[in-house]
């Protein structure tokens, strides 16, 4: 079963020169396979901020000067990216964009709302820059969109076989359930991971059952596994659980907990961004 309807629209955002072909490496081959349309943002991003001179340049200076190094990183990345797409047979279409550290949020934001997936690179590694996790925040929060994950020479899965399902009853959780449900209906095998199940007190119910008879009226057929927490951390848990069940997917909730208690990224979900050896596809 193909998924070429899932996500008519996908969109990247390219923010340094030197990693366009590994960001678009995975995003090529998927675009082509599910007919979907590429949006990249091509960014150029002044990250002085207000107040932070050289000694004896002015600020009006300053802003020229880093504004036009950001100009010209935004067109050179387009460049880049636009002789690489232009021989990958697929509908596509390259913006460039500058702005400053301070509103990238909402530049992110903005060209996310009309995506119905966001394909980025795990936002830490050794070349991302610092940007990267602000990018994936922004496009999670505000985007409107659901994020899909990708370590560094890992393929996208078409169609994704064996998909696991990191299942913790949060909204977060069944908002990423509802974006993968097309993904769901392709695979092969559903399974859905509750690490140090709790029955609640107002339902007597298995963790997970509700979710799973959902999913069966959508045509799923998932499994539960329920999993004590042992190794200490959560994305412990369920990094062992993908590799025990050869999973080639994710399907997870980002930030259950609320921001101000974490900080970007924490939890469970900045520790699995920071290993993940597989795509993770995530909504809030």
């Amino acid at each position: 079963m193909s998924v070429q309807t899932c996500f008519p629209t996908v969109m990247t955002v390219l923010d340094q020169p030197e990693t366009v072909d590994s960001t678009l490496a995975p995003i090529l081959p998927f675009a082509r396979a599910t007919g979907a349309h590429l949006r990249a943002l091509s960014l150029g991003v002044d990250a002085t901020q207000a107040g932070y001179f050289v000694a004896g340049a002015t600020a009006a200076i300053m802003s020229d000067e880093t504004l036009q190094l950001a100009r010209e990183d935004a067109l050179e990345i387009k460049s880049r990216a636009e002789a690489l797409l232009e021989k990958a047979d697929i509908s596509f279409e390259v913006e460039a964009t500058i702005t400053q550290s301070a509103g990238l949020g909402s530049v992110i934001s903005a060209n996310a709302h009309f995506a119905d997936l966001v394909i980025l690179p795990l936002p830490y590694g050794p070349n991302m820059g610092s940007e990267a996790p602000m990018i994936a925040e922004a496009a999670l929060f505000d985007g409107a969109a659901p994020v899909l994950v990708v370590p560094n020479g890992v393929d996208i899965p078409n169609p994704a076989r064996r998909i696991v399902i990191a299942w913790n009853n949060s909204a977060e959780a069944l908002s990423a359930v509802r974006h993968a449900l097309g993904l769901l209906k392709a695979a092969d095998e559903v399974d859905i991971l509750v690490i140090d199940p709790e029955r609640g007190h107002m339902s007597p119910a298995e963790p997970g059952a509700d979710l799973a008879t959902w999913l069966s009226r959508h045509g799923v057929h998932a499994n539960i596994s329920l999993v004590p927490r042992r190794l200490g951390r959560v994305s412990d848990e369920i990094a062992r659980h993908l590799t025990d069940t050869n999973a080639d997917l994710l399907v997870m909730g980002a930030y259950s907990h609320s921001r101000l208690r974490e900080a970007i990224w924490g939890g469970a979900t900045r520790d699995l961004l920071a290993e993940a050896k597989l795509p993770i596809l995530m909504a809030h």
